[in-house]
């Protein structure tokens, strides 16, 4: 009996000082953030008024508002999401779905998780060296939004695929025995139950793309309609 209270008391102090050191280092990373966005709060909104956000950027002519690279991101994101989203989901489905276990399937995650390991320089030189030169688009909107794409499918494949298995099979299962197709089963049956999986990726993948803008050199003189 004293044994096992004994060893109940270690365990319950081993579980203290972990939690100790997990909520220790939460504190410790919330109250970064709070001191970083303070910092930032108390020492920018003075400068921030409704010509800053509406001026061109112009520094030589005393003109430095943020107005062609707010619009410049937004137009990015929104078309990178048009063409990236689709692809990546599809491509989740037929991972989770449709794919054969084997060397294959295993080859296209390695792949995938390969990619969403690259620095994006290299998606950079990438997208410049084959959308600009090679496919002719030039310096716009269009090549910038493709190359983030390529960047950004690897984080919605596998978040969506990670989703679409965590779905248990018992929901396939009942469906096809109630006469569904396996298509009808993925579109009214796996789909909107992973739906919050899938809005995760989409929204970790626009995260990348906010954060990456900067690196495709997009100048004012971008900031115009599609071509």
């Amino acid at each position: 009996m004293a044994m096992r209270n004994s060893i109940k008391t270690r365990r319950k102090a081993k579980d203290g000082f972990t939690f100790g050191i997990i909520y220790f280092c939460a504190f410790f990373t919330v109250a970064a953030l709070i001191a970083i966005v303070g910092y930032i709060l108390i020492n920018g909104l003075g400068g921030i008024n409704w010509e800053f956000l509406s001026a061109l950027y112009k520094p030589g002519l005393g003109q430095e508002g943020i107005w062609p690279m707010i619009v410049s991101t937004l137009m990015l994101i929104g078309l990178t999401v048009i063409i990236a989203t689709p692809i990546g989901i599809l491509s989740a489905i037929y991972l989770s779905e449709y794919a054969k276990k084997g060397a294959l399937l295993e080859l296209i995650r390695f792949a995938t998780e390969s990619l969403s390991g690259i620095p994006s320089i290299i998606y950079g030189l990438f997208g410049y060296a084959f959308f600009v030169v090679v496919c002719g688009l030039k310096l716009s909107i269009r090549s910038g939004a493709l190359t983030l794409s390529i960047m950004v499918l690897p984080i919605i494949i596998r978040t969506t695929e990670e989703a679409l298995l965590a779905i248990p099979q018992s929901y396939r299962e009942g469906s096809l025995a109630l006469g569904a197709g396996k298509l009808t089963t993925i579109l009214r049956v796996v789909l909107p139950s992973a739906i919050g999986g899938i809005l995760t990726s989409v929204i970790l993948s626009i995260g990348r793309m906010v954060g990456e803008t900067a690196a495709l050199d997009l100048s004012p003189t971008l900031v115009r309609p599609l071509e």
